[in-house]
């Protein structure tokens, strides 16, 4: 859960369980789609951590998060190729490069930590437009700037 590896992050501590039992009570979730991304800065903010929703372009999602502010963002992706477009929270830590080739740290709340290329990462960021059908420059992103 993204909002828990982003409070973490923070120094805060994260109960799965009570983090889960007060978003499902929030009236902007969904059972099938979850929560809007904006709809959780109210929660961090209730939490004591300082959370900004904003639209970024890759280049102001990297200087956030190098700035050591991690960001809960919106990826779309596909359980397989061809398949249906799902909806998807996952939390950056940062932007770096590994082998020469520029990367995003990523933690994804499936219980993965991994580098994506800033390239395969930028179409996931952007690809709602494929969803909504609209050509995207700037992605969803909460910005968490540490307790208050």
């Amino acid at each position: 859960f993204s909002t828990c590896m982003a409070l973490e992050t923070v120094g805060k501590n994260a109960d799965v369980d009570k983090i889960i039992d007060e978003i499902t009570k929030m009236k902007s979730f969904d059972p099938k789609k979850g929560i809007p991304l904006d709809a959780i800065v109210p929660y961090f903010k209730a939490n004591g951590v300082e959370a900004q929703f904003k639209n970024l372009s890759i280049d102001d999602l990297k200087t956030a998060t190098n700035q050591g502010n991690p960001a809960v963002v919106h990826v779309t992706q596909q359980v397989e190729p061809g398949g249906e477009l799902f909806g998807h929270a996952v939390t950056v830590d940062g932007f770096g490069v590994r082998n020469k080739t520029p990367v995003v740290a990523i933690r994804d709340p499936h219980g993965f930590k991994y580098f994506e290329t800033v390239e395969s990462f930028k179409e996931r960021y952007l690809l709602t437009s494929k969803i909504t059908g609209k050509k995207l420059t700037k992605g969803q992103a909460v910005i968490i700037k540490g307790v208050n």
